[in-house]
């Protein structure tokens, strides 16, 4: 077997330069030519005809291997068969999309219709989803939806040398190890094939790219490793499984996501009057690379931290498939702290449109019975997922308990009755629905959570009373009381996260170095700085937001070095010159303070903003009280 593998990475990566080459030769000719323009990278007109290569390549390679050796297992000859026929179509699609453009409806009709094809020929399905059986007509929904997420995925991913290609060699790379493992050698060898094609394709696809893949070759990428990976893990599809998202495209699959996400809330601004209209189908230049580029990384180094991210995600979502299922407490807790560390530099575009739809919704007249309803409906939901995961985690990742047979046993209903009665009771007593959240402080988050907890605990009371569980019950109390409690809190601090994440983009580090906006120190980190911040946050447009905040200054000797809100307190007046010995570093400081410096201070600052240039501010908000007299005129 291993020289059969061995023999099919070889022949389709002697088979994938060649065609590769040619059609590098080939692509003007064909006017498959993806010429610069706003939103491209490259700087010259470069074939994209690479698509037809690697479709080629595949299909070569696979039928040369049949003829010495038959294809068995779950990716068959048969399913090899189904499965070119279904590419075809998409082929065709690319082809036209990259020679004269196509509707993007119509690209995703062909998406669906290609899936539904392969569903039908060669007998896929997802099997069950935790451990239920689920009828034909979801099976089919199933497997379309995740079939025209991944294309997609790959399709939007494609916008930089080496990327798309790459990362799909990672996701191949990755399902290769999952399908050895789990099954046999035998469904590997198209994954092998696979491999060696984009491996040969990535030799020219490298930047500098001599060749691109087009719509062509990412669509049929996309849809080889969507189809792949359901039909090899099939019945194995129980909560470890949940994480093959991540395995096959962890990186294309956030990035889709967040273009959805940014794109969405871009044609909301638009309906609130706000931008111009956009579209979830339409072009930007915010994708995951571009980011990264911003940063002034070369394509090479943005393609190997990507890259890197995608090793790293792919392995870690294999440790509960190779391994134990109860590992899954490990990944998910590394996606989790990866999520939070990684997300406001992934997504500070997303975030900040989110904030600014956020607070025009928050100008608008309330509905406050609407929002009690939904955000009781919401907590219920937190709470029916918690109980469930519970579960899930304490029966090392699968949930028969939609079994019949297993139904009358489980203490799952009585559990999830009494839990839900018990926190929702409690949450609706200590007002959890009706709050000001928009404008909650950590006395409210404190309530909220003494409330939730008083719940739990009741409902794990009357649990263990019933079932006779002690030790079970508590431990399925905790789990979900843990990923409740998160679930609850989430959209009860969206306004502070979002407000935190305006001044992420605009102000801290994670704002683009290269930023056109004049950068400012504040001077004076008390009472009157914390005030300025907090009003930075709450500023929809102006003055403030077109500068950029670089940190604050203050003389007090204590506060060196300490950070406030964020921003790190840099020393006193004296570091100013240190700063600005750094070409471009500073161009202003704004006066943070209630009352004006000391006149010798004074002078001090007057001075150093002579000696380079420096724009000098001063932020003082009239704070006194003032009566105003009502009394009747004459």
């Amino acid at each position: 077997m291993t020289a059969l593998l061995t023999t099919a990475f070889f022949v389709a990566l002697a088979i994938s330069l060649l065609l590769t080459r040619i059609m590098i030769l080939l692509g003007p000719k064909l006017r498959l030519i993806d010429e610069p323009g706003e939103r491209r990278i490259h700087v010259k007109p470069v074939p994209r005809a690479g698509g037809i290569a690697v479709f080629l390549t595949f299909v070569i390679t696979v039928l040369a291997l049949h003829s010495f050796s038959e294809l068995s297992g779950q990716l068959s000859f048969e399913w090899f068969k189904a499965f070119a026929t279904a590419s075809l179509l998409l082929v065709i699609v690319g082809i036209l999309d990259d020679r004269w453009g196509v509707n993007a409806w119509l690209k995703l009709l062909a998406h669906g219709l290609s899936a539904v094809f392969l569903f039908y020929t060669s007998g896929g399905n997802v099997g069950s989803v935790l451990g239920i059986e689920v009828p034909e007509y979801v099976d089919l929904a199933i497997w379309v939806i995740w079939t025209v997420a991944i294309i997609n995925a790959f399709n939007l991913i494609d916008g930089m040398d080496g990327l798309c290609a790459g990362l799909a060699m990672i996701s191949i790379l990755s399902l290769t190890i999952l399908t050895i493992a789990l099954r046999s050698g035998t469904d590997a060898i198209v994954l092998i094939v696979m491999l060696g094609t984009l491996l040969g394709f990535l030799r020219y696809n490298f930047n500098p790219a001599k060749i691109f893949l087009g719509d062509t070759g990412s669509m049929f990428i996309g849809f080889f490793i969507a189809s792949v990976a359901l039909v090899s893990t099939g019945e194995r599809f129980t909560a470890a499984s949940l994480l093959l998202p991540l395995i096959v495209a962890g990186i294309p699959l956030i990035d889709v996501m967040l273009a959805v996400w940014r794109r969405s809330f871009r044609t909301v601004l638009h309906k609130l009057g706000v931008g111009g209209k956009d579209s979830v189908f339409g072009a930007d230049q915010h994708h995951i690379h571009h980011p990264l580029l911003a940063y002034g990384l070369t394509q090479r180094k943005v393609a190997t931290i990507l890259y890197t991210l995608a090793i790293a995600g792919s392995f870690l979502a294999l440790i509960p498939s190779l391994f134990d299922h109860r590992t899954m407490g490990l990944t998910v807790a590394a996606f989790s702290v990866s999520g939070i560390i990684g997300f406001r530099y992934l997504a500070p575009v997303e975030l900040k449109i989110s904030g600014e739809v956020f607070k025009l919704i928050l100008k608008r007249p309330a509905r406050s019975r609407l929002k009690r309803f939904v955000l009781t409906f919401y907590d219920m939901a937190a709470i029916l997922f918690g109980i469930t995961f519970s579960y899930i985690l304490n029966n090392n990742g699968n949930f028969p308990f939609f079994v019949k047979s297993n139904l009358a046993n489980s203490t799952f209903i009585p559990t999830t009755a009494i839990t839900l009665a018990s926190c929702l009771f409690v949450l609706n007593a200590g007002k959890a629905q009706v709050r000001l959240w928009s404008r909650a402080t950590f006395r409210d988050f404190l309530s909220l959570a003494l409330w939730f907890s008083i719940g739990t605990i009741v409902a794990a009371t009357i649990n263990i009373i019933i079932s006779n569980e002690t030790y079970a019950t508590i431990q399925r109390q905790t789990m979900t009381f843990t990923i409740t409690g998160a679930l609850l809190i989430l959209p009860r601090s969206l306004s502070t996260l979002l407000r935190e994440s305006v001044i992420d983009t605009l102000h801290r580090n994670v704002a683009k170095p290269n930023s056109n906006r004049p950068k400012v120190l504040l001077y004076g980190a008390g009472n009157m700085g914390e005030l300025f911040l907090l009003h930075t946050k709450t500023t929809a447009e102006g003055h403030f937001n077109q500068m950029r905040i670089i940190g604050i200054i203050d003389d007090h000797p204590e506060l060196n070095l300490r950070y406030q809100d964020g921003f790190k307190i840099r020393g006193g007046l004296e570091t100013v010159t240190e700063i600005c010995q750094e070409k471009g570093a500073l161009d202003g400081i704004i006066l943070t303070m209630r009352d004006s410096p000391p006149e010798e201070k004074m002078v001090e600052i007057t001075e150093i903003c002579r000696e380079f240039n420096l724009k000098l501010y001063q932020w003082a908000p009239n704070l006194n009280i003032i009566e105003i007299d009502h009394s009747p005129r004459d």
